[in-house]
């Protein structure tokens, strides 16, 4: 029982401890008791023979120490019921030590009973005898037997209660982990719909995004064309006006040239007019001139005659 309460591997942790010490008056008796103890296999022998160790209370408190310093020294190891309840999730009844004393039990009640129906066949002989001190003796062990198969059937079905309490229990806490799971499910549905929903949410939002700043590119680009078509009108009436200026100004040029080539023209043949006029005088006055010598000279040679 005590090897499947704590398994093999948690055996090297269990101290086998003797006490008493101080009251034994022959060491040699007490080391042979000891000894017995365990060689025996059904008792401490198997135990030693699977890791546990022998330890002595000397009944002082420096013994107590050393013991609980050693102890305490031991690497923590899982007992097999633990393992078997918290791990593999057997009720008590359904470990190896639940099991190990369902067994006694069933074992006991067996026993009481062959033990009661041996009781009762003595018995009767004791009546049939006329024994009656023997048959009181008889029906007191009686007593005692049932006392022992009714303890034995209570434990047993104390267990049995035990064991169907787990079980509910178990159930219970299955349908429990059940339903959160499903609540869990659910939630986890609840939020993945909630994440979608908020995802198509923010792509309906992004895509909106998407078609505004698409629609304000498209109205820049078209403002900016517009623009640039709006500049090269600006720019071709300007080099237009600038041609019609360039023009005007030429012609204005052109007119200025006439102008200056009429004046020219004019005041050459003003000038030569002059000249032809100043000519025909400067002749008019040399004829004049000569006329008049020619005059002088007559009347100067007539004179002459005279004399």
């Amino acid at each position: 029982m005590f090897q499947k309460l704590c398994g093999r591997g948690a055996l090297k942790n269990v101290f086998l401890t003797t006490t008493q010490w101080s009251r034994v008056t022959d060491p040699e008796d007490g080391e042979s008791r000891e000894k017995g103890l365990c060689q025996d296999r059904n008792f401490w022998g198997i135990l030693l023979e699977k890791g546990a160790t022998l330890q002595r209370f000397q009944g002082t408190r420096e013994s107590g120490l050393k013991l609980i310093e050693h102890l305490m020294s031991n690497q923590p190891e899982a007992l097999d019921i633990q393992d078997q309840i918290v791990t593999q999730k057997r009720t008590i009844v359904e470990t190896d030590a639940g099991q190990c004393i369902n067994e006694e039990l069933i074992e006991q009640e067996k026993k009481y009973k062959e033990e009661l129906k041996a009781l009762e066949r003595e018995r009767q002989e004791a009546i049939a005898e006329k024994d009656e001190e023997m048959k009181e003796l008889l029906a007191e062990e009686q007593k005692k037997a049932q006392e022992k198969l009714e303890k034995a059937a209570a434990e047993k079905k104390m267990l049995a209660e035990l064991h169907a309490e787990e079980l509910r229990k178990r159930e219970i806490e299955k349908q429990n982990a059940q339903a959160e799971l499903e609540k869990a499910r659910a939630e986890q549905q609840r939020s993945e719909e909630s994440h979608a929903a908020q995802m198509r949410e923010q792509q309906a939002r992004e895509a909106q995004r998407v078609r505004e700043e698409l629609a304000d590119l498209h109205a820049a680009q078209m403002r900016e064309q517009q623009e640039r078509q709006d500049r090269r009108r600006d720019e071709q009436e300007r080099a237009a006006a600038e041609a019609s200026q360039m023009a005007a100004l030429h012609s204005a040029q052109l007119q200025q040239q006439q102008e200056r080539a009429d004046r020219a023209q004019a005041e050459a043949s003003q000038m030569a007019a002059a000249l032809h006029a100043a000519q025909l005088r400067e002749q008019q006055e040399r004829a004049e001139r000569a006329e008049a010598e020619a005059r002088r000279a007559r009347e100067d040679g007539g004179g002459c005659i005279i004399c």
